[in-house]
């Protein structure tokens, strides 16, 4: 099942601590108590400095991954480049292999294969 689509936000100030977007979120009771929440629940009794945590992550995590993706195939794309130009590169060898390496790494902890 695909997550509730961001945006999402702190919820109401009166509400401390909790999680909320513009989305249904049938699963968690309260979910329909927008006016209380101040939108849609995903979550609640979560530390205010969390919950900010929380919802910035969430809400930039698509384009996070979409920006290593891409800084990935251009870094692919200049290694190519390399090995053309030069027949003793080795990317592996080279400075920029452990940011190849944690890219992966982290597109993978993102869960994106």
């Amino acid at each position: 099942m695909e997550h509730t689509k961001t945006p999402w936000r702190v919820g109401s100030p009166y509400r401390m601590g909790s999680v909320v977007a513009d989305e249904p979120v049938p699963e968690i009771g309260g979910s329909e108590d927008v006016a209380y929440y101040g939108g849609h629940l995903i979550a609640e009794s979560i530390a205010p400095r969390n919950a900010d945590f929380i919802v910035r992550a969430c809400n930039s995590h698509d384009q996070l991954v979409a920006a290593v993706q891409m800084q990935h195939k251009a870094i692919d794309t200049l290694m190519a480049r390399l090995m053309q130009f030069d027949s003793t590169f080795m990317p592996t060898k080279s400075e920029a292999w452990s940011a190849v390496v944690e890219g992966s790494e982290a597109l993978a902890a993102a869960g994106v294969k």
